[in-house]
């Protein structure tokens, strides 16, 4: 960590002179003392991120893939002109570990247009959705077997 943040201290100055150099040794030293200190930061936990790195990018393609699909979904819904929606809300048990995990699932959910997360207690999630074709298979999908894959890492 140190050193990327010393390699941030670079690149935000775009030059890299003696007083620099040595004024972002020093910064670079206090923020990463105090990241240990105080936010309980440690080496392992670093680790930790890194070997999930590549999940969650994949997480990120996989939710944009969604959003993409389900605004196409939206917008043939409003060039139908279909005025009356069959929009349910539905309830889904989820059982992932972390409050993390179950955040960023709601929030994926959010994103995706045609559902909103109305609410999260525990791992139950309610959903609202403009179809219940748009919230199917939400406790099977991707988002969720990715969401796993990372909590094994942990």
């Amino acid at each position: 960590m140190y050193l990327f943040l010393l390699f941030i201290w670079f690149m935000l100055n775009g030059r890299i002179t003696l007083e620099i150099t040595l004024f972002g040794l020093l910064l670079s030293a206090l923020v990463y003392w105090f990241a240990r200190t105080y936010l309980h930061y440690t080496l392992k936990k670093e680790w930790q991120l890194f070997k999930r790195l590549g999940l969650f990018l994949l997480y990120v393609a996989v939710l944009l893939w969604e959003i993409l699909k389900a605004n196409w979904n939206v917008i043939l819904l409003i060039i139908a002109g279909e005025r009356h929606t069959d929009s349910s809300i539905i309830s889904v048990r989820i059982p992932l570990k972390t409050q993390l995990a179950r955040t960023i699932l709601a929030n994926s959910i959010t994103l995706t247009p045609g559902t909103i997360t109305i609410s999260l207690d525990d791992d139950l999630y309610t959903i609202h959705a403009l179809r219940p074709s748009l919230a199917e298979g939400i406790e099977n999908s991707t988002f969720v077997k990715l969401l796993h894959k990372m909590e094994e890492l942990s």
